[in-house]
């Protein structure tokens, strides 16, 4: 009778946790860039038109405009921290096989 309980008591606290780990409802990645392992996304945004301030120098910008997409990532329960550096690059290399060049 032991046993039963135990297995119980797993499964429901593994479904527990994995439900920390869940995407918020009605967001993906995008298709183009992959997710850095360990993260779950917090909220989502897409315009079909916006503008965005970006950087082509350490003290020099300009805003663009078009589709802009903004997805928040958080770190999931219990996965490993990953650096800055290591996100920047997944985006980077990303970028850089779909033929994009890296300006800042």
């Amino acid at each position: 009778m032991l046993r039963p309980l135990i297995l119980a008591a797993g499964i429901f606290l593994a479904g527990f946790c994995f439900a920390f780990a869940e995407d918020e409802p009605g967001c993906s990645d995008h298709p183009l860039i992959t997710r850095v392992k360990g993260f779950s996304i917090t909220e989502c945004s897409e315009q079909d038109f916006g503008e965005e301030e970006m950087y082509y120098a350490e003290d020099k910008s300009r805003m663009v405009e078009g589709k802009r997409t903004v997805i928040s990532y958080a770190l999931d329960d219990g996965a490993t921290p990953v650096s800055e550096l290591q996100v920047r690059r997944n985006y980077s290399n990303a970028i850089t096989r779909l033929g994009g060049k890296l300006v800042y």
